[in-house]
């Protein structure tokens, strides 16, 4: 998933997966000039990406389920 994050977006999710830190304070840290708003921006898109792939590999799954 960290392969669709721009490299900013990248360095937070890195910071903030390597730390207890929030996504604020990782996108602080990460040097993002709005720290609040960029690190909510990556936590919601991290979770919109996660939505996506669980949903892709449920659809996957079905129709080996149905040939059966």
């Amino acid at each position: 998933m960290l392969r669709c994050l721009s490299p900013g977006e990248r360095a937070v999710a890195e910071v903030y997966a390597a730390s207890r830190m929030t996504w604020s304070q990782a996108a602080e840290t990460a040097g993002a000039d709005d720290p609040a708003a960029f690190g909510e921006r990556v936590r919601t898109k991290l979770k919109r990406l996660g939505r996506r792939r669980q949903a892709r590999a449920a659809a996957a799954v079905r129709p080996a389920a149905v040939a059966r």
